[in-house]
């Protein structure tokens, strides 16, 4: 699956991303459903795939793309709690990703804004620290308990 993530844009299209209110996401694109010059615009991607990680249901987020301007914006966030919704809506134990270690931003962005964690299925775990990559997981069944707890 993958989503789209496009801005409305008014008659006067201002140089950065609308607020949070304006995006729109586009599930299964097509030719059919390119933007329209000029009323929206792509703002990113992201590429979703549902499996099964030692014997856990997941969505594993295969990429995030966002386009420069709209970075730092929190579009970023917003289309990974879509993520972590229509994982939740599946009934996905985690939501899990991949990141490079030597993509600080990234590894902040996923590990202190959103929480992840790095999997127990990650190089890392198991002392393969030579590998430049880590598996980065979210636990939904936490998650859920915490919200009804509070």
């Amino acid at each position: 699956r993958i989503l789209l993530l496009r801005e409305q844009l008014d008659e006067n299209p201002a140089p950065e991303p609308a607020a949070e209110d304006d995006w729109v996401m586009v599930e299964y694109p097509d030719a059919a459903s390119a933007p329209s010059a000029p009323s929206e615009r792509n703002l990113g991607f992201v590429h979703l795939q549902f499996c099964i990680e030692d014997d856990r249901p997941v969505l594993y987020v295969l990429e995030l793309q966002l386009v420069d301007a709209a970075r730092g914006k929190g579009l970023g966030r917003f289309a990974m709690q879509l993520c972590e919704l229509v994982a939740r809506k599946h009934g996905m134990q985690n939501v899990m990703l991949t990141v490079f270690k030597s993509n600080q931003r990234a590894v902040d962005f996923y590990c202190k804004k959103l929480r992840y964690v790095i999997d127990e299925s990650s190089p890392s775990v198991w002392e393969r620290h030579d590998e430049d990559y880590e598996i980065l997981s979210k636990s939904l069944e936490k998650t859920m308990e915490q919200e009804r707890s509070s």
